[in-house]
Formats: structure tokens, C-alpha cells, sequence
């Protein structure tokens, strides 16, 4: 299997080029800067590129089976970057006719199957509104242009993350997390296992 990942020089793209290479898969690793990403293996290819740029987007998924995506507004992206990185991977998969993408969001972003808020996602709300006004509705378009595109889409929405050595205990589907910490390197296993399972095809499963 040859995979595509956007976001991969990030801290929790780091651990899934890792894992993918891990289960023997050929990886192309989309990053803006080569120099952030150190893991080097024969079956790993570094494609330096804009997720603004078509061109780019298109180059960097033809020829895969799978695309996972763990891209994330930074103080350094444009307030549009996960809207318009949607839209161009969505178009790219389509062009080239591949089906499976595996995204990563936050769990402020709500899917219907969700429980009712609970005190702990109203306070989570209500920060984010105040220190990033953007970030929330930016958030819930990225998904939405998965959700809408048709292809065989699995949002992944985590808690809060952390940098701690993930441990495999994890537990997914529709519930709160709360705002328990979750690892880096859990959250990408999971992300990892999706690219060989249907269980949650169609689905926006929490992992906590």
C-alpha cells in the first residue's frame, strides 16, 4: 500500500509516517519544509509543497491507495488553510480516482451522533471562540467538505493532545472525552488501523 500524508512534518504526522512505514507501507510525505522531518527509510518519499498549491496537492496523492491528513492551523497558516486543504485533497483524490481518506479535527467539531454537550465541551467551546475566534468554523468546514465528497471518509476528533508515549489504551466511538489529555502516538495508531478497517467508514468517531 502506498499512503499520502499531509501534515507530516507535525507532531502527530511524525508518528503516522512512522507507524505507516512500521506496517510496510511506501509513504509520500507532504511537508512545507523537508528539514522538520528526520525519519529516513527507503520506503519513504518527502514531497515539499503548499497545500494552497493544486498542483502540488495532485502530485503529491497520484499514484496512492489511501490519504491521511493531520493538518492544523498554526499562528503561521492562512485562517483558511484547513477549508481550502479540504477542498483541493478532496479534488485531487476524485481526479485520480482514489477513495480512502482518514482526517484529523478536533472534538469541538460536532457530528449528529454525539451525546448532548456536556459542561466540559461548553467550556471547550467557549475558549476557543474567545482566543481563536476562526478556528471552530474553520474546523467544521474541513470536515463538512469531507463528509460531502462522496469518497470513503473517517474524521478522526481528539481531545486534547499530548506529546506522551502512547500506551494503546483507547477507547472510540460517540461519547466525551472530557478534557482528558490523549497522545500523539495513540491518536495515530488509531488513524493507522483505519487505512485496512471499515468500521467507521462514514463515521466521525472520538478517540479519548
Amino acid at each position: 500500500m502506498t499512503v499520502t500524508i499531509f501534515g507530516a512534518s507535525g507532531r502527530t504526522g511524525k508518528y503516522l509516517v512512522s507507524k505507516a512505514l512500521g506496517k510496510g507501507y511506501f509513504v509520500k510525505a507532504f511537508v512545507r519544509d523537508r528539514s522538520r522531518l528526520s525519519i529516513k527509510d527507503p520506503k519513504l518519499t518527502l514531497i515539499e509543497g503548499d497545500i494552497h498549491n493544486v498542483v502540488a496537492v495532485e502530485q503529491a496523492i497520484a499514484g496512492s491507495d489511501a490519504v491521511l491528513s493531520a493538518l492544523g492551523w498554526t499562528r503561521k497558516s492562512r485562517k483558511d488553510v484547513l477549508s481550502e486543504a479540504a477542498a483541493n485533497i478532496v479534488a485531487a483524490m476524485k481526479k485520480h480516482n482514489i477513495r480512502r481518506v482518514i482526517a484529523l479535527t478536533g472534538y469541538g467539531v460536532r457530528f449528529p451522533k454525539d451525546p448532548p454537550d456536556s459542561f466540559s465541551k461548553k467550556l471547550l467551546h467557549a475558549g476557543i471562540k474567545i482566543i481563536l475566534p476562526h478556528l471552530l468554523p474553520e474546523g467544521e468546514k474541513y470536515a463538512k467538505a469531507i463528509m460531502e465528497s462522496g469518497l470513503e471518509w473517517i474524521i478522526v476528533r481528539a481531545p486534547i493532545l499530548s506529546n506522551a508515549k502512547g500506551r494503546g489504551l483507547y477507547k472510540t466511538g460517540y461519547f466525551d472525552p472530557g478534557l482528558k489529555m490523549i497522545p500523539r502516538e495513540d491518536v495515530a495508531d488509531f488513524m493507522i488501523k483505519q487505512l485496512t478497517s471499515n468500521q467507521y467508514v462514514g463515521e466521525a468517531p472520538v478517540i479519548g
